[in-house]
């Protein structure tokens, strides 16, 4: 964040290897992964080096809910 002089984290949430997720800018804030799309995506980054290896299940499996839970969100809004 210092680098590039951001304010805070760009992704709507990190997944830990863990299993949990931790929120960056949350569901109602935009994110800022994109450029040109940040407006109509959600930015999830798993925490890690995976240059020689896939993140675990147990990341894998969270990803798949947060992307559960927002389509979701989408047809039955404030549900999750």
């Amino acid at each position: 964040m210092k680098t590039v002089g951001w304010d805070d984290i760009g992704y709507n949430y990190l997944v830990g290897e863990d299993g949990n997720a931790y929120e960056g800018r949350g569901w109602d804030h935009k994110g800022a992964q994109v450029r040109a799309c940040n407006s109509v995506s959600l930015g999830f980054s798993v925490i890690g080096n995976y240059n020689t290896r896939l993140p675990n299940i147990s990341a894998l499996s969270v990803v798949k809910q947060l992307i559960a839970c927002a389509l979701h969100e989408v047809r039955t809004p404030y549900a999750c």
